[in-house]
């Protein structure tokens, strides 16, 4: 499959197209051909019900990570209700009590972003069954990002190639491509 880039003029309107949903594929060489070495995004639905994530969830989170330190984003970028410079303040919790707080606070209780548990714990890594391809060469950085309903993220760029996995609830992703 080749590539196909298409370069528009810095003045042109948005072009808003829906990124392309695919079955996950069956080799490292077919994902690299289509997606990766493309720059092409993709949505594999229902890819991670074989990944070891379904029990994934906040009690699951609680009862065998809930004493492990974390620290929690506070800013009004989250809300929506950002007036002037963002003012972002992290305070420092333990992964228990900042799910109780989301349980019981929404919003207010902040935005858990980039925490390496994958890394730190590495019997949580172990039991994630990504196909080997994505494991080997094409992840490098793993995070788990925890945040409220109506979380909202400022405009951005991340610098990696990004495997993002929806465990829970919904996401609006706006991409550029």
């Amino acid at each position: 499959m080749n590539c196909l880039f298409v370069i528009q003029p810095i003045l042109a309107a948005p072009v808003i197209k829906e990124i392309n949903q695919a079955s996950l594929p069956k080799s490292e060489v077919e994902f690299e051909v289509q997606y990766y070495n493309c720059l092409n995004p993709v949505v594999f639905k229902r890819a991670t019900k074989s990944w070891g994530t379904v029990k994934w969830d906040f009690r699951f989170f609680k009862s065998k990570y809930g004493d492990v330190p974390v620290s929690v984003q506070l800013s009004e970028i989250l809300t929506g209700e950002l007036q002037g410079p963002v003012k972002t303040v992290y305070i420092n919790s333990t992964l228990k009590n900042y799910i109780d707080d989301v349980e019981k606070n929404g919003l207010k209780a902040g935005y858990l972003s980039q925490f390496d548990i994958l890394n730190i714990h590495l019997e949580l890594n172990d039991s994630l069954e990504l196909p080997k391809f994505f494991k080997s060469k094409f992840l490098s950085i793993t995070n788990l990002w925890i945040g409220p309903k109506g979380t909202n993220s400022k405009l951005h760029y991340d610098s990696d190639h990004n495997l993002f996995m929806q465990i829970h609830g919904k996401k609006l992703v706006l991409t550029s491509f």
